[in-house]
């Protein structure tokens, strides 16, 4: 199964955090990789920021 991943853009912080919520609501129990996007970010190819993105995802879940 392939990860869900979303990218954040240019949005609020409360938007965000309403965003967040829904997707939380309304997708219980999946494991939903999200992201806002950085200036280095927006310097890589899509398929690139979403490798990394899963590993530093992997790597926080490991973590605790």
């Amino acid at each position: 199964m392939s990860e869900k991943v979303v990218i954040f853009h240019g949005f609020s912080k409360e938007e965000l955090n309403r965003i967040t919520e829904l997707l939380k609501k309304n997708f219980p129990g999946q494991d939903i990789i999200m992201a806002i996007t950085t200036p280095t970010s927006l310097q890589w190819k899509v398929g690139e920021l979403i490798s990394e993105l899963k590993k530093e995802h992997e790597y926080f879940k490991k973590k605790g």
